[in-house]
């Protein structure tokens, strides 16, 4: 997959674009604050996406692996760990020690999932279209300033 950043918009003409972009904590001001695109920003992301053959469910082991390694620039996941048996809807992600400066671990849920088979005759294309959607929340587990204690972003 290639992945290209087109710029981005502010669409509030209420909130100032200096007090977004002055809180940091917003996701996609810092790397891996959103996980499956580990820098909003980077021009051009080159990364692997499988589907498995068996279930035509995409292989989230290998898609977010690579798409965060593919954004960071460099081997920064060790480990993806979801199991569909056992809990579908949580995955953990953690990274190769001192290799990211925002995220030690990242724990993904996901849940409200909806599917919807859109008939041609109803599609604006004129085509069958499958849609699908779901909630990811993300809680960051990094470096804390205080000893003992993971820093934790939601």
């Amino acid at each position: 997959v290639a992945m290209k950043y087109r710029g981005f918009l502010f669409p509030s003409a209420t909130i100032s674009k200096e007090k977004i972009v002055s809180n940091v904590v917003i996701p996609g001001f810092q790397k891996l604050s959103i996980a499956q695109v580990g820098d909003v920003g980077r021009e051009v992301t080159n990364y692997q996406m499988n589907i498995d053959k068996s279930t035509g469910l995409d292989d989230r082991i290998t898609s977010l692996s690579t798409s965060i390694d593919g954004h960071l620039g460099y081997a920064a996941v060790k480990e993806v760990l979801y199991d569909t048996k056992e809990n579908p809807n949580r995955i953990s992600i953690d990274f190769v020690p001192n290799q990211t400066r925002n995220a030690n671990r990242i724990e993904l849920f996901c849940n409200a999932r909806e599917s919807e088979l859109v008939p041609s005759s109803s599609s604006a294309s004129g085509k069958t279209v499958f849609v699908c959607s779901e909630y990811v929340r993300q809680v960051t587990f990094g470096l804390s300033q205080e000893f003992g204690v993971a820093r934790q972003v939601v």
